[in-house]
């Protein structure tokens, strides 16, 4: 991008922004004005609720009062109807009678701490109760204390006092105690505007003194709104209120930002349209330049595929050959090779001298290492191929497992070793296994041929057992007294070509083939093949490998160990 764009760019950028954010500022300065009056009018509806309902209060109470102008009055029939309407304005604390000397003749009051000895006097009570009284006294009218503290401690709250009169008599007050906490918590009207609470804090004052306050009401730090004063039988009567988040939220209005964006936008795309179109020509001609140069190089580009795909064909091709040529030999070679080994078992058989016997013995092993050498060439020629397959069948475990034991018996008559021969197997072996019992064997049949060779002395152990959570593992171990694989070693054992080290490879023939073709077609089967040493970093000790067959031992039949050949062959 030049230098010109770069500054047409700033520009607009520029431009936008002052835009956008002077409309951003009036539309939200209106917001906030909107806000304010919509809290207003919320603190305003607060205080006429509270007024209304501190009125119906007293003047639901004024029919106890009343009861005197009847009759007499006694002390149960008061203390009855005073608890009748305690049970209606939960709000109310107390509900008491002072006669005409101004002394507490009955009472009805929430909890035992609230009782005030009865002929106590008012005037004893503090000095806004003695006020209060006695202008209801000489006014006959209905007064109130204003914010006071309550005398059984439980908070803020206010005495309001009416005079009761027969025939001009002054006989005594009613008086009524309300606790403004449980007042605003249990107020029925409140109930009509339940959200306020939630979203304000208020605080609720009478004649300048807090009578309830909200707990979040100073932590709150928006603006505080105040509502003009209610008079409240002759005291003034105001709430403040501060919005708290929950209000912000309810009546959140994105409007100033989304104006602001949309202009700020659409000022930014018509100077942007407008930059575009000035220089519309000479973009085409350097886009008619660009596609020159792009169609030069998608030429290039596809003679260097076509080379590619050419060589790639060419090396498949190679390597299809070279794996056709590989199967082809090896079965020409093993075809003849077949008939050279049963020549020698023959010889071997026949009534010959003892050294004729050893030489026929030693054709037959080394034309043995050579078929098996063979055929793992052509094994390792079908996994890179990927055409060597597995067949999965149900096969009987007993027939299996003597199959190996007599494959383990001839291998060691044949080394002429002096070697024990184990079987170990599980008491809960199943009948059937779900298998390719030829790779199965194809494996074992690997690792005791291992086994038999790189042992000198001692025993080789084959066990069969079953494994894992719901037994239906097979696992199959074979474990020599050889002299086992070293520790920083045991990671190349399974790589194509290895031998431990070359004089053991020039002691043992072979291609460094089985085991990592045993492990490629273990996996196939979805089955592992893994090493261990008998005794951790103690070359000498032995080795046990173990191939795990995953999930093939459903049958929950299982045979007896009288069925399979269980023992020690020596």
């Amino acid at each position: 991008m030049t230098r010109n764009r770069w500054s047409d760019m700033l520009g607009a950028i520029t431009l936008c922004a002052i835009v956008a954010g002077a409309t951003w500022f009036m539309l939200d300065k209106e917001r906030a004005n909107r806000l304010a009056e919509k809290a207003q009018i919320e603190t305003d509806f607060q205080l006429r609720v509270l007024h209304r309902d501190i009125l119906l209060r007293v003047n639901s109470l004024r029919h106890i009062a009343s009861l005197w102008r009847i009759g007499d009055f006694d002390a149960d029939l008061f203390v009855s109807e005073a608890q009748d309407y305690m049970a209606q304005f939960p709000g109310v604390h107390a509900v008491r009678f002072a006669d005409a000397d101004l002394r507490l003749r009955f009472a009805a009051h929430r909890g035992e701490d609230a009782i005030i000895p009865f002929g106590t006097r008012i005037e004893e009570l503090g000095d806004r109760r003695r006020t209060a009284s006695r202008d209801a006294m000489r006014t006959g009218k209905v007064t109130i204390t204003g914010a006071v503290d309550l005398r059984d401690g439980s908070g803020r709250g206010f005495i309001a006092f009416i005079p009761v009169f027969r025939n001009e008599e002054f006989l005594g007050l009613v008086t009524l105690a309300f606790n403004a906490d449980a007042w605003k918590q249990d107020l029925l009207l409140i109930n009509d505007h339940h959200d306020y609470d939630r979203n304000f804090a208020s605080r609720i004052e009478i004649s300048g003194a807090t009578l309830q306050q909200d707990p979040e009401f100073n932590a709150t730090t928006t603006p505080t709104i105040n509502t003009e004063p209610i008079d409240l039988f002759g005291h003034d009567l105001r709430v403040q209120s501060r919005p708290t988040p929950n209000f912000t939220l309810a009546n959140r209005d994105i409007s100033p930002e989304v104006s602001a964006l949309l202009l700020g936008g659409l000022l930014f795309v018509g100077y942007m349209q407008l930059m575009l179109l000035l220089r519309s020509s000479r973009a085409e001609a350097r886009a008619e330049e660009s596609n020159a140069k792009l169609r030069e190089a998608n030429t290039a580009l596809a003679l260097e595929v076509d080379d590619r795909r050419r060589a790639e064909a060419a090396a498949r091709k190679s390597q299809n050959a070279t794996s056709r040529f590989l199967t082809t030999m090896s079965h020409e070679i093993r075809t003849p090779l077949n008939a050279i080994m049963g020549m020698f078992q023959l010889i071997e058989a026949a009534d010959i001298p003892e050294r004729h016997r050893k030489q026929a013995a030693a054709g037959y092993a080394s034309s043995q290492r050579l078929f098996r050498g063979l055929t793992n060439v052509l094994e390792v020629s079908r996994l890179d191929a990927g055409a060597l397959t597995i067949v999965e069948d149900t096969a009987l475990s007993a027939p299996l497992i003597n199959g190996w034991q007599a494959t383990l018996e001839g291998m060691v008559i044949r080394s002429g070793k002096p070697l024990q021969m184990q079987l170990d197997l599980g008491d809960d072996l199943p009948e059937t296994i779900r298998v390719d019992a030829g790779r199965v064997t194809q494996i074992v049949t690997n690792l005791l041929d291992n086994a038999v060779r790189f042992t000198a002395e001692g025993g080789i152990t084959l066990s069969v057992r079953r494994a894992g959570r719901g037994r239906d593992d097979l696992k199959i171990q074979v474990i020599d007294t050889g002299k086992g694989i070293p520790e920083d070693r045991k990671h190349t054992i399974f790589k194509r070509f290895y031998q431990l080290d070359n004089g053991l490879a020039r002691q043992h023939q072979g291609s460094g083939l089985g085991l990592s073709i045993c492990r490629e077609i273990a996996r196939l089967m979805g089955a592992t093949l893994t090493h261990a040493n008998r005794v951790p970093l103690d070359v000498g000790s032995g080795s046990t490998f173990t191939l795990r067959l995953h999930n093939v031992a459903k049958d929950r039949h299982t045979s007896t160990q009288s069925e399979l050949a269980l023992g020690e062959v020596m």
